[in-house]
C-alpha cells in the first residue's frame, strides 16, 4: 500500500512579492512613521536573542526609555500595575 508519491520538488521557486504585502483595513494608520535611532548601529547588530533579552531586562529594570526603542508607542499596556507616569 502506497501512502505517499513524490513525483517532483521544485526548490528556490521565486516568491511573488505581493504573497507578504499587507492590506490594512482603512480605518488604521501608523501612529508615527519609525525613527533610526541616535545609536542604532547597536541595534542592527543584535540577534533576535540579544534583542529579546534587552527589551525584558529594561522592562525588569522600568526603563522605559529602553524599551521604547523596541516597542512603541510604550504606554499603559507595558507598565507594571499601579505605575502612573509614562513609559
Amino acid at each position: 500500500m502506497q501512502i505517499l508519491a513524490v513525483e517532483r520538488i521544485e526548490y528556490d521557486k521565486p516568491i511573488d512579492a505581493t504573497v507578504f504585502s499587507l492590506k490594512l483595513p482603512e480605518k488604521v494608520s501608523l501612529y508615527k512613521e519609525p525613527e533610526r535611532l541616535p545609536d542604532n548601529e547597536k541595534y542592527e547588530k543584535m540577534t533576535p536573542e540579544q534583542a529579546a533579552r534587552a527589551f525584558f531586562e529594561a522592562c525588569g529594570k522600568n526603563d522605559w526609555d529602553e524599551v521604547q526603542k523596541f516597542f512603541s508607542p510604550c504606554d499603559e499596556r507595558m507598565r507594571p500595575p499601579g505605575r502612573v507616569t509614562d513609559c
